[in-house]
């Protein structure tokens, strides 16, 4: 049971001295006797007493020490070297200690939690007066894990980086009682497999698709069964399917474009005048020094891309074109690439106007291009915005003397080959109407891409649904498929085979591993430029 006291069944008080910032208790062993350090013959005969001050634990805050008035004794065995001998009580101090078992195990908690300087902040808040390097000191000395916690039938291996792209470790997992029970420092075969080589009892082995792993585990465990990680493995079977989606993306380009946009727009041809680029909603506030500023700049742009389109009706490629004009390979890429000269346009947000355009256009339309009138009009219907906002809105309508056009069709943009990859796997049920219309011509444009899609479907039914027959069954299909990405997947199953049919049929994964490894993660960013692997391994294995 605990108590405010350090082991009242060994010690009695006697006497408490308290003071603003300090409560003093004066105690004393009950024992009458104690055992020789080194015969470990029991003696009651006492030759002296002593005290010793130690810090305990504190009390609402403040500060206590406790001054243990204990004894020495005579050793009764004549032949023993030591012939006094001090009175120890381990059970509330160790030898030579300034501080109670209990506030140490307490300093060592903080420091397993939140590591050296965040713990001596913490500590100190808590009235615990320490400083960071004593509380890593305490880390560092309970390091060592029990020798049960090693005894593991279910082991989870995966790397994690100490110094990203430079230097790595590999994390291992006691799968079934769920805790880390080990790091060991690189991510090659040989630490692995020396580790395991002195742990025979391990059983499974589940891993990444590392071939550093398998090895390892291979070499340190013959015994053991290896389990693939089924994440690594629909992560690859879907980069097979990103290859062969990347082959075919002119493909995907030209049967998006061919979607007919979702709202027509009627817009008569711009007028030819000098003007390189249309005036916008913003012209009339610029001066005319700004105005002209502008057009002089599009002049100059666009006689750049004449320049660009003459040199590409004559045959040369960018790089060519690049060389030549001593321009970057972005510019000249972009002009080369654009149909028709591109006006650099600003990134429009969202405005508070949005909600109002529809009726601003019915009200212009039928004759009201009064933009205070509107804006009163729009103040009654709950617009907070500016009169200056609305006037801009309307000027290009009243510059031009014309009814305003419908709003520009909204182009479907085109995904790229990962985008393509989710666009195409995603539940039916969830697709917007402008992604469905996306997927549907896609798979009516290629076949190819058709059938890619039914073999990553009905390799991640296999995989869910535990089934090593249909996993097989999967892989002779897919090697006949004539698709070489997923051909050359076969062939990588094939060389880990074991592993591979393992994890369609077993239920032990790696998943937590990985949550292991994030939570590893996070140690090692709380302890800043203090996290070397002597330390971060001794939190690690100990943080609650």
């Amino acid at each position: 049971m605990k108590t405010l006291l350090a082991s009242p069944q060994l010690l009695k008080l006697e006497k408490i001295i308290q003071q603003a910032d300090l409560i003093t208790l004066v105690m004393s062993s009950k024992r009458d006797s104690a055992q020789s350090p080194s015969c470990q013959m029991v003696s009651s005969k006492i030759h002296s007493h002593y005290e010793r001050t130690v810090a305990d634990l504190p009390w609402e805050g403040i500060k206590v020490k406790l001054r243990l008035r204990v004894r020495k004794f005579f050793c009764r065995n004549s032949s023993c070297k030591q012939c006094i001998f001090c009175e120890r009580l381990p059970e509330v101090v160790a030898r030579y200690a300034h501080r109670t078992q209990r506030l140490n195990e307490a300093l060592s908690l903080i420091g397993f939690a939140l590591g050296g300087r965040a713990g001596a902040r913490t500590a100190k808040k808590l009235g615990l007066q320490t400083a960071a390097d004593s509380i890593l000191r305490r880390v560092h000395a309970a390091a060592t894990l029990p020798a049960e916690r090693l005894n593991v039938r279910v082991l989870g291996v995966d790397n994690w980086a100490l110094k990203k792209g430079q230097h790595y470790g590999t994390i291992l997992v006691d799968l079934e009682k769920r805790q880390p029970i080990d790091l060991l420092l690189g991510r090659e075969s040989a630490p692995l497999e020396e580790w395991l080589k002195q742990h025979p009892e391990v059983e499974i082995i589940t891993r990444d698709r590392a071939g550093a792993y398998a090895d390892g585990a291979r070499q340190g465990a013959p015994q053991a069964q290896q389990v693939a990680d089924r994440w690594h493995l629909l992560k690859n079977a879907n980069d097979a399917f990103e290859r062969l989606l990347q082959k075919h993306q002119k493909v995907i380009r030209e049967a998006v474009e061919q979607i007919p946009a979702p709202l027509e727009a009627t817009a008569s041809d711009e007028a030819a005048d000098s003007h390189v680029v249309p005036a916008t909603a913003r012209e009339y506030v610029r001066s005319r020094a700004e105005q002209e500023q502008r057009q002089r700049f599009h002049h100059e742009r666009k006689a750049r891309y004449d320049r660009v389109q003459e040199l590409k009706r004559q045959g040369h490629t960018i790089i060519q074109i690049k060389q030549h004009l001593g321009w970057s390979y972005s510019l000249v890429a972009g002009f080369f690439r654009a149909d028709e000269y591109p006006i650099l346009r600003r990134r429009k947000g969202r405005s508070c106007l949005d909600k109002f355009d529809a009726y601003l256009r019915e009200r212009w339309n039928a004759g009201c291009h009064n933009d205070q009138q509107l804006y009163r009009e729009l103040v009654e219907q709950g617009y907070g915005g500016s009169k200056l906002t609305v006037r801009r809105h309307v000027q290009l309508w009243r510059q031009q003397g014309l009814k305003p056009l419908p709003p520009a069709p909204k182009k479907l943009s085109v995904p790229g080959p990962r985008s393509c990859v989710w666009l195409l796997l995603k539940d039916e049920q969830k697709l917007t109407e402008e992604e469905g219309q996306v997927r549907k011509a896609i798979l009516e444009a290629s076949p190819t891409i058709k059938q890619g899609l039914e073999l990553v479907q009905l390799f991640r039914a296999a995989i869910s649904s535990r089934s090593e027959e249909k996993l097989v069954a999967w892989m002779e299909t897919a090697a006949k498929s004539e698709l070489q990405e997923f051909e050359n997947f076969v062939m990588v199953l094939r060389r880990d085979e074991a592993a591979v049919r393992a994890a369609a049929s077993s239920d032990w994964s790696n998943g937590q591993t990985e949550g292991q490894v994030n939570r590893l993660k996070t140690l090692k960013r709380q302890m800043y430029g203090r996290a070397k692997f002597d330390l971060l391994r001794a939190r690690v294995l100990n943080a609650t």
